[in-house]
């Protein structure tokens, strides 16, 4: 009886033994597993975690989008049967919704091109667009049509102004140095004071300047100051928002006066107009 109770209790001492040995080399395997297997490279979740960024941005940036199904004449009201339907990634808030179909083409548009408001008119709206082509003083080679671009006025002292703020390109004849943009009657006067500024003033240029990422890229401010004739025009049209101020014309006498200054200084000279000296209105050359 005791030589049993001995091996009953020799052999309980075993397992006993051999149950705190296997602890720490189950611990160690568990630790192995964790550190190699379960446990995320610190590289890895960091690149997950950028991934699950840049998905909430595409999705949260996406848009549908209408696409002309077929050619659309200008003068054509659009209906929902003339689009397509795709998801676009695109920062642009100028697409069309379903409230936009109904309104006039307001020029050709061919099949597959993405939907603005801009390229329809509507009975709601206070503008409308004409379509003008312009020449300007030089086309750089890199420049397209359907390009966005801002139509800038430099003079020969170096004072560069924005005229047009980021305008597409509708037609470019680079030969004759012409485009083709739509424009309101506020960009219309702003272009035709621009156009006699280059004309009067010796080494005065129009030109483009593009936008290389035009959906990501914000409109430029416009600064140019028009001519004292054509703020009043602007002032007085009901039909046109832009006030201008009598800081404003303050600006465009200095503007005048310090380009007559420097003209004469280097022995130019205003090309066209009356004499910038007469001070009836501020000394303008459109007096």
């Amino acid at each position: 009886m005791s030589k049993r109770i001995r091996r009953f209790a020799s052999a309980r001492h075993r397992r006993t033994v051999l149950l705190l040995l296997c602890i720490p080399v189950i611990c160690i395997i568990g630790a192995l597993v964790y550190f190699f297997v379960i446990r995320e490279n610190p590289e890895a979740a960091l690149y997950r975690y950028k991934a699950g960024e840049l998905s909430s941005r595409i999705e949260s940036g996406t848009k549908l989008v209408y696409l002309a199904a077929d050619y659309i004449p200008k003068g054509t009201v659009l209906s929902q049967s003339m689009t397509t339907e795709t998801m676009l990634l695109s920062e642009s808030v100028g697409y069309i919704t379903e409230s936009d179909f109904g309104g006039v083409a307001l020029v050709d548009i061919p099949a597959g091109t993405e939907l603005t408001r801009s390229l329809f008119g509507y009975t709601q709206d206070t503008e409308v667009y004409k379509e003008i082509e312009y020449e300007l003083g030089s086309i750089p080679g890199n420049i397209q049509a359907a390009d966005h671009v801002d139509i800038r006025l430099k003079f020969p002292d170096g004072a560069d102004y924005i005229v047009l703020s980021k305008k597409q390109i509708k037609e470019l004849d680079t030969g004759r140095n012409k485009a083709v943009f739509d424009v309101n009657e506020t960009e219309i006067l702003m272009m035709d004071s621009a156009l006699v500024d280059a004309g009067i003033y010796e080494g005065a240029v129009l030109y483009l300047s593009k936008y290389p990422a035009p959906a990501f890229e914000s409109a430029s401010p416009v600064n140019y100051i028009p001519s004292l004739v054509i703020c009043e025009l602007i002032k007085t049209n009901p039909q046109i928002e832009k006030v201008f101020t009598s800081f404003d014309y303050e600006k465009r006498v200095q503007l005048e006066a310090s380009l007559k200054d420097y003209l004469s200084l280097n022995g130019r000279k205003v090309s066209y107009g009356k004499d910038t000296s007469s001070s009836d209105k501020g000394g303008s050359v459109w007096d």
